[in-house]
C-alpha cells in the first residue's frame, strides 16, 4: 500500500501538516507559505513553532498543549504545562485527532443546512458519537449544538450557586401561584342500608274448578294404568300416593304421577256399560300447591303436553294441551266402553334438574267424560 508524502493537506476550512505517517497539530490558511516545523524521535521534548503558535513536542508525538508565541522561552504563571506521557497516551492523541475530523465535519454538514434549508426548521437533534470507534480512550467530543435561525431573543435566568447561567427558551413563571383548591366540605354518608333478605316467591293458593258434571252415567267405573311413582309423603308428614284412581276422584289436588320418561304410557278408564261419549278432557298436570310451603306441584312435575284418545271401535283422537291447570276438554262422537288415554310428549318442569324443587314426574289430576 502506497504512504502519501509528507506535505499540506486539505482539512476542512485549513489545511494540516501530514508528516508522512501521521496527522500533525500544525495547519495553515489554504496556500499560505508556512514551513512546518519538522521533528522526530531524535528531537527532545520542548516547545516548538506552529503556524500560529507554539506547540509541546514530547519527544514522540505531537501534544494538545500550546501556546502562543510571545508567552517566551519559559511557561507562563497560568501554566500551559506539557502533557506527561502515561499509559495509552498515544493511542488517546490518536483518538482525539480522528474525534475531531469527525466533529469537523458534522460542523460543516451543520452549517450547510443551515444555509440551504430553504427557511424551514432545521432544529434536527445531532447526535455525535461520544469515542472514535476501535481506539481506546478516545477523549468526549462536546455535542454540537444547532442554533434555531428563527429565535432571536431568549431571555437569561440565573440558577442557584451550584447551577450555571442558561437561556430560558421556556414560557416565563407565572407571577402568583394559583389559589389553593378548596376541598369540598366532609360529609359523612349515611350508613348503608342492608337489602331486604330475599323471599321466595310463593304463588298464590288457586282452587282449581271442580270438574265438570258428567251426565247421563257415563262417570268411568274403574281406572288402570302402565305406570306408577311410589308413594311419598305431604310437607306436614302426611302419606301420598300416586294411583291412577286419584284421576276419578273429584279431587284436583290428588294426582296419578309416572317416572319420566312417560312417552307412551296409558291410563286406562272404564265405563259400567257402553256410553255415548260427546267430550273428553283432563287437567293435564299435578294440580297442588303445599299447604304448609306453599310449593307449587303443577311447576315441580312435568306436565302432559299431548295425547292420544283410544276407543273400543279402533279409533283415536289426539288432543293438545295447553301448560294450563285449567280442565282442558275436546269434542268426540263415540261409542265405548272404555277410553285409554296414552301420553305422546310432555311439558318440562320448571326448574332446572340441579334444584331442589324439581321432579322427575309427569302428572294427570283429573279426567272428565260427557255424554248420554
Amino acid at each position: 500500500m502506497s504512504v502519501s508524502p509528507a506535505g499540506w493537506y486539505p482539512d476542512p476550512f485549513v489545511e494540516r501538516w501530514w508528516d508522512g505517517a501521521a496527522w500533525t497539530p500544525q495547519s495553515r490558511d489554504e496556500g499560505e507559505a508556512v514551513t512546518p516545523t519538522t521533528v522526530d524521535a531524535a528531537t527532545p521534548p520542548g516547545w516548538y513553532s506552529d503556524p500560529y503558535a507554539e506547540r509541546w513536542w514530547d519527544g514522540v508525538i505531537w501534544t494538545e498543549t500550546a501556546r502562543s508565541r510571545w508567552d517566551g522561552g519559559a511557561l507562563p504563571a497560568t501554566g500551559l504545562v506539557p502533557v506527561v506521557d502515561e499509559p495509552g497516551a498515544d493511542q488517546r492523541r490518536a483518538a482525539f485527532v480522528v474525534g475531531g475530523a469527525v466533529a469537523a465535519a458534522i460542523l460543516v454538514g451543520v452549517l450547510l443546512a443551515l444555509a440551504f434549508g430553504g427557511g424551514k426548521d432545521t432544529r434536527a437533534e445531532i447526535t455525535t458519537p461520544s469515542t472514535a470507534p476501535g481506539l481506546p480512550g478516545t477523549p468526549t467530543l462536546p455535542p454540537i449544538v444547532t442554533v434555531d435561525p428563527t429565535r432571536t431573543t431568549a431571555t437569561p435566568i440565573t440558577l442557584d450557586q451550584s447551577s450555571t447561567s442558561v437561556w430560558n427558551t421556556s414560557l416565563p413563571a407565572p407571577t402568583s401561584a394559583p389559589p389553593d383548591a378548596t376541598a369540598p366540605p366532609a360529609t359523612s354518608a349515611p350508613a348503608p342500608t342492608a337489602p331486604p333478605a330475599p323471599t321466595t316467591a310463593v304463588p298464590p293458593a288457586t282452587t282449581a274448578a271442580p270438574a265438570p258434571a258428567i251426565g247421563n252415567g257415563v262417570a268411568p267405573a274403574s281406572a288402570t294404568a302402565s305406570c306408577q311413582a311410589p308413594d311419598s309423603y305431604a310437607s306436614d308428614g302426611t302419606p301420598v300416593t300416586f294411583g291412577p284412581g286419584n284421576t276419578i276422584d273429584g279431587n284436583p289436588a290428588t294426582a296419578w304421577r309416572c317416572l319420566i320418561p312417560a312417552t307412551n304410557e296409558t291410563l286406562t278408564l272404564t265405563f259400567a256399560k257402553e256410553a255415548k261419549l260427546s267430550t273428553v278432557g283432563l287437567i293435564p298436570g299435578y294440580d297442588k300447591v303445599d299447604p304448609v310451603t306453599g310449593e307449587d306441584r303443577f311447576h315441580e312435575n312435568y306436565r302432559v303436553k299431548t295425547v292420544r284418545w283410544h276407543f273400543d271401535d279402533g279409533s283415536t283422537a289426539d288432543q293438545q294441551l295447553q301448560d294450563s291447570r285449567q280442565m282442558q276438554t275436546m269434542r268426540v262422537k263415540v261409542t265405548t266402553t272404555e277410553a285409554v288415554m296414552e301420553i305422546l310428549d310432555v311439558y318440562p318442569p320448571s326448574y332446572p334438574v340441579t334444584s331442589t324443587q324439581y321432579r322427575p314426574y309427569v302428572a294427570v289430576s283429573e279426567v272428565a267424560f260427557t255424554g248420554k
